[in-house]
């Protein structure tokens, strides 16, 4: 099973963007100037300007040290600058000042995943649910950990609530496609498959899904198509070629069997 929980990204967008107290002068350390740096740091950070993020959420946080939206946007990008500690400080800093702020969860949640803290990451989700219960994200990225630890009815759970709330989000039904595999409701999975390469045709991983699907069904035949499909889309698709390595083999089909394995080992994994 591919790995489904990816790097984590949960948009906190304009979690630094609130505003303080409209009196504005121009003196150093007035609230309105850490609004500002904090706004521009946000810029910084989504636009993956790390440095330049730092040194803003720096400044505002000079002129405002409680201030914990900057905080939690603090947390993320030293969590991608791999300064942990200082990071988990900053998330529990924030946290502590506002424990009902969402972006905070978000941030530490983000810092824990990179740190392989699962269950960490499954609790502050859980925090975003709570607070914020029509975060689609929150969801389906809930439901991708809730795989990861074998508890399928609550990973459905959780892909039926995403699919609710964002209805023609392809990603969320390619997730729940795999829960319902994991499930053995094969009609099912291959529902949502086809739904999510029919909202999003261009995906490779989506037929890469697809296929490893028909494949169990022994359908090899449909499965080739989708894993080439996948291939096309995207040249250096290892688990495409694996597994149509795997489908031409069951077909008897040794030549092309060994072709898709060359290729595999050649790009550095092992079958």
């Amino acid at each position: 099973m591919r790995v489904l929980v990816v790097a984590m990204a949960l948009c906190l967008a304009g979690c630094a963007a609130q505003q303080a107290s409209p009196t504005a002068t121009n003196t150093p350390n007035n609230p309105q100037m850490a609004s500002v740096l904090a706004m521009r740091g946000a810029i910084h950070r989504h636009t993956n300007n790390l440095p330049a993020a730092l040194a803003d959420f720096d400044a505002a946080l000079r002129l405002r040290p409680e201030y914990p939206e900057v905080l939690a946007e603090r947390c993320i990008v030293k969590g991608r600058m791999n300064a942990p500690e200082s990071a988990a400080a900053d998330c529990d800093a924030a946290l502590r000042l506002n424990p009902s702020l969402v972006g905070g969860y978000a941030a530490r949640a983000e810092l824990r995943m990179r740190q392989g803290n699962i269950a960490g990451t499954h609790d502050d989700l859980t925090e975003i649910i709570r607070l914020a219960p029509d975060r689609a994200n929150a969801r389906s990225l809930r439901a991708a950990i809730r795989v990861t630890q074998h508890d399928f009815t609550g990973a459905l759970d959780d892909a039926n609530a995403a699919i609710r709330l964002e209805p023609n989000n392809a990603s969320n039904y390619d997730l729940r496609s795999t829960v319902k595999r994991l499930l053995n409701d094969n009609a099912g999975a291959m529902a949502d498959s086809n739904r999510a390469i029919q909202l999003k045709p261009d995906v490779a991983s989506f037929y890469v899904n697809r296929g490893t699907l028909r494949l169990a069904q022994g359908n090899s035949a449909a499965a080739i198509e989708d894993f080439s499909k996948a291939i096309q889309l995207e040249p250096n698709n290892v688990d495409a070629y694996q597994n149509r390595g795997r489908a031409y083999a069951l077909r008897g089909d040794q030549a092309n069997a060994v072709a898709d394995f060359d290729k595999v080992l050649s790009m550095g994994r092992r079958t």
